[in-house]
């Protein structure tokens, strides 16, 4: 898996996840090395990661688990390939929308993990599998900006470009919390700095209550705990979700979205982070009602805004960055990726630059 740092440091540990699977996911050897983004990589800088000092480990099934910090300094933007090697037929794990080319060997292959050439890494696939999160370890941070919601915030369409999505392919990591990630390192003060963390996962709901798929997956409010909170000091939570409340889900009134908007920024305050909300971004698929729907909750999200906060402790303007002027309740073609739906990577760039970095005050 070749996984690209938001912020550097001299440490890091990397996160195992079996939180699917019906049995222990047996791992016989995990390395880590920096990457240019290919399977291979220099031989010189690998190192080993342990667990608990052992070099192979058992990662339940449901469960989440963490290495040994791995001594390797890292910088800003730097890509690390983690080699995982795995024993016996299992269904990992896996977050489909990685939107590049993660390696694997064909079955039966053994450990690999140590294979600086990537030659045995025949296959790809543009999922990232057992490895869910990496954790840089730099005290002069202050902290993590989770990003959390649906398929825009999971970057879909982020790899076109052009009016409709017809223009070539873009670069990698081209979601708006990439853009923010490169805005926080070039524009924000050395000791003002944040990592950014993407927990989104396509089809999510704001709302338990109009999520497509059952708990613990269905919904923001669902995921919080596990995918937000498991995270190293979070210090804001990015909320823009909604829009599949209102278009694919049960039919979420703005009182539903709202309310679940109101619990995801007191469950977040109980944990010390501050909610920046998005108003909810244009689809062309919107009926009039869905649209009074979507107008209001926004209307709520900017009246915050005006009087200063107090509901959520930010607000970005999201429908805004990206509505067409010459039909409101559409995205403009200029940023759509060609299903109306979904920005293309211009418009996630318009979006992350959109936001106000001032949001983000240290505490």
């Amino acid at each position: 898996m070749v996984l690209r740092l938001t912020q550097g440091g001299p440490a890091l540990r990397v996160r195992l996840g079996n939180r699917l699977g019906t049995t222990p996911l047996q791992v016989g050897q995990v390395t880590l090395a920096p990457s240019d983004g290919g399977p291979s990589f220099d031989a010189s800088a690998l190192r080993p990661v342990t667990f608990d000092g052992q070099m192979s480990v058992s990662v339940p099934a449901g469960a989440d688990l963490w290495s040994d910090p791995v001594y390797l300094p890292t910088t800003a933007g730097q890509e690390v390939a983690v080699s995982v090697y795995v024993r016996g037929t299992i269904v990992p794990s896996a977050h489909t929308s990685a939107f590049r080319k993660n390696y694997l060997t064909p079955a039966g292959s053994g450990d690999q993990t140590r294979d600086a050439t990537g030659s045995s890494f025949t296959a790809t696939t543009t999922a990232f599998l057992v490895v869910n999160a990496v954790d840089v370890q730099n005290p002069a941070l202050l902290g993590a900006v989770v990003v959390i919601g649906g398929s825009v915030v999971d970057g879909v369409g982020s790899d076109k470009t052009g009016v409709m999505g017809k223009g070539p392919a873009a670069p990698l990591e081209s979601r708006w919390s990439d853009v923010l990630a490169h805005r926080i390192v070039g524009e924000l003060p050395l000791l003002q700095q944040y990592s950014v963390v993407g927990a989104e996962l396509s089809a999510n709901t704001a709302a338990r209550a109009c999520a497509l798929n059952p708990p613990p997956y269905g919904s923001v409010q669902d995921r919080l705990e596990a995918d937000v909170f498991s995270q190293s000091n979070v210090r804001y939570v990015i909320l823009y979700a909604g829009t599949n409340d209102i278009g694919i889900g049960t039919g979420c009134t703005a009182e539903q979205i709202l309310a679940a908007y109101d619990d995801i920024v007191l469950r977040s305050r109980a944990h010390g982070a501050r909610v920046i909300v998005s108003t909810i971004t244009p689809r062309a698929s919107y009926t009039a009602s869905q649209n009074t729907t979507r107008q209001y909750v926004n209307s709520v999200i900017l009246e915050d805004a005006r009087k200063g906060g107090g509901r959520f402790d930010g607000s970005l303007d999201f429908d805004s960055a990206l509505k067409w002027s010459n039909y409101p309740n559409a995205i403009d073609p200029m940023f759509d990726s060609g299903d109306t739906i979904h920005p293309n990577a211009e418009g996630y760039n318009a979006i992350g630059y959109s936001i106000d970095l001032r949001l983000l005050k240290a505490k």
